[in-house]
């Protein structure tokens, strides 16, 4: 691994959205979906590699990229910053604000900071409320991955705990209603972050105690790979 790779794209801000080339280009400016996906990155990094130089300041911008991310008011996050580095939206889509809770946990469980712990553990109980209210399988898996690894961490939280029960009882049903022994799937279709609603529904079934869920997340991932290897097209996971 080679974390410097990640300074090129980041600034004093966070990591931006896109690059032409090797060149960040900053038209279009910084998402908190990126900023999630990199932090847990940084995070984890660090675990491999407690010495690189890197990862430390690198972690620490990315989280304060996804703390400016919430409006406590609303409860929700918002996703676009320009590159006049000013909000687009007042509430993003349901996807980034999985992705931070992901992140979030992924902090609060690992992150050799104390005190990014406690950040990242603050804002996770803050956004709660609005884990709550999601619907939509891939934000439901994101954020599950986020509240289990809390959990599983230093996390002592009774309200987490009955919001990892909510969410997974939901990935499940839908699982369970879709379905079938031939496509062993929540959708009647492939997307994106396809491995994470498999690796999603294994948190699942360790959390309500149920090894026929986990089993059933096992066969789920065992038949997206044999998709995406076997496939004509690119298939992603």
């Amino acid at each position: 691994l080679k974390p410097e790779h990640l300074l090129r794209p980041t600034d004093d801000i966070g990591i931006l959205q896109h690059a032409t080339f090797t060149s960040p280009n900053r038209a279009y400016g910084y998402c908190t979906d990126d900023n999630a996906r990199a932090l847990i990155f940084a995070t984890l990094a660090r675990e491999l590699m407690p010495d690189d130089p890197c990862l430390p300041a690198l972690a620490t911008r990315y989280l304060s990229f996804v703390s400016d991310a919430f409006r406590p008011e609303a409860g929700t996050f918002r996703n676009l910053l320009g590159d006049d580095r000013r909000w687009v939206e007042h509430e993003g889509p349901n996807d980034c604000s999985g992705r931070a809770v992901w992140a979030l946990g992924i902090v609060a469980a690992v992150s050799q900071d104390e005190s990014q712990r406690r950040a990242a553990q603050d804002l996770l109980e803050r956004a709660l409320p609005l884990v709550e209210s999601l619907k939509d399988l891939r934000p439901i898996a994101f954020a599950l991955l986020g509240i289990d690894a809390y959990l599983q961490g230093e996390g002592e939280s009774a309200s987490a705990s009955l919001i990892r029960q909510l969410l997974s009882k939901r990935l499940v049903s839908s699982w369970r209603e879709n379905a079938t022994k031939d496509w062993p799937w929540p959708q009647d279709f492939l997307t994106y972050a396809n491995a994470r609603l498999a690796h999603a529904l294994l948190a699942a079934g360790h959390a309500l105690g149920d090894e026929a869920i986990v089993h059933e997340a096992m066969h789920s991932l065992d038949r997206l790979v044999k998709v995406h290897t076997e496939a004509d097209d690119f298939v992603p996971l």
